[in-house]
């Protein structure tokens, strides 16, 4: 699919804001999922600043468990494939990993500020959005490489590149929710090839 058929399917890229204050409710709730332990003094600071409004509903029923689920815990782990699109679409890093490379988590702690009353400020203050073309060129990519997936599997076949669908499909729905894809919410967001 090209970007111009995607035009057709009510997109409209979402505000810089918008995706920075996604991104830091996403990074807070990798955070728990890898520190779950923690859980409880996350959701202290998190109801301390007034950060709720951060939060997808599906994120909020994980800080809620207790305790979650380990599959839960693994799942909302993945979300970091998630997090580097939405960095990088805020211009805070140059490339992403190849489509069959995790992410470097590491990168999050440099990128996102420590978790204080200034936490957003602070965030927004060094994002800015990428280009409308550059944003519909990732997408294209993360597509083309889901479609190759899904239509070997159809297929039974194999493909000629290095491809791991669990970082991909993490990738497309974070891509498709920043150029809101279908009008829908993070939640609920699909991976159409």
């Amino acid at each position: 699919m090209n970007p111009d058929e995607n035009k057709n399917l009510e997109t409209e890229i979402r505000d810089q804001q918008e995706i920075a204050l996604r991104a830091l409710g996403l990074y807070v709730v990798w955070c728990i999922a890898h520190n779950y332990d923690e859980r409880k003094r996350y959701v202290t600071w998190i109801d301390n600043n007034k950060f709720e409004g951060l939060f997808s509903k599906d994120e909020v029923a994980f800080m809620a468990a207790d305790p979650a689920p380990m599959q839960q815990i693994i799942n909302i782990s993945w979300h970091c494939e998630r997090l580097i699109i939405l960095l990088w679409c805020l211009g805070l890093i140059d490339g992403l990993p190849a489509a069959d490379t995790q992410c470097e988590t590491s990168i999050f702690l440099e990128l996102i500020p420590p978790l204080n009353e200034n936490f957003i400020v602070d965030f927004l203050s060094k994002v800015e959005l990428r280009s409308e073309e550059d944003l519909w060129a990732l997408e294209e990519t993360i597509t083309q490489q889901h479609w190759k997936l899904r239509n070997a599997k159809i297929k039974n076949q194999t493909i000629d590149e290095p491809i791991d669908i669990e970082i991909v499909q993490e990738r497309h729905h974070a891509i498709n929710w920043v150029l809101r894809y279908c009008r829908l919410g993070w939640d609920d967001m699909v991976c159409d090839t």
